[in-house]
């Protein structure tokens, strides 16, 4: 199922929430069936709500846990944003979506103007490969 995968997300954007978890899974995986890690930008939501609390935009190498635990239902509770059923794949996404849509609102409002900064400010530590 893997290599289906890869081929369905192609070169897009990866965006979910607490990413270092999926892709590290996913990495290993990928470095076992296919030979290396995707290749894929990624964006963790969690990273974006850390910078955006913090107001701090800068590419950091902290864990992106400090602040945390921060559900996504948590996060769109305190964010008022629309809330899906949690632990549902299809549910988790559309929260994610939501959350993610909500604070490129925000940062965008202050120093993030392009892909690339978003992408410096929201990119997952990715765990070690091995």
């Amino acid at each position: 199922m893997l290599p289906d995968f890869v081929e369905f997300c192609g070169d897009s954007l990866l965006v979910g929430h607490f990413l270092e978890i999926d892709m590290g899974y996913l990495n290993r995986a990928a470095g076992k069936v296919l030979g290396g890690p995707l290749a894929n930008p990624a964006i963790d939501t969690l990273r974006l709500v850390k910078a955006y609390k913090e107001g701090n935009l800068a590419v950091t190498t902290a864990t992106s846990t400090s602040l945390f635990p921060a559900t996504l239902k948590k996060l769109s509770e305190e964010f008022k944003l629309p809330r899906f059923k949690p632990h549902d794949a299809l549910e988790d996404a559309l929260q994610c979506a939501y959350l993610f849509l909500f604070l490129l609102k925000k940062l965008n409002g202050g120093q993030v103007k392009t892909l690339r900064q978003l992408h410096q400010v929201g990119r997952p530590l990715l765990l070690r490969q091995e």
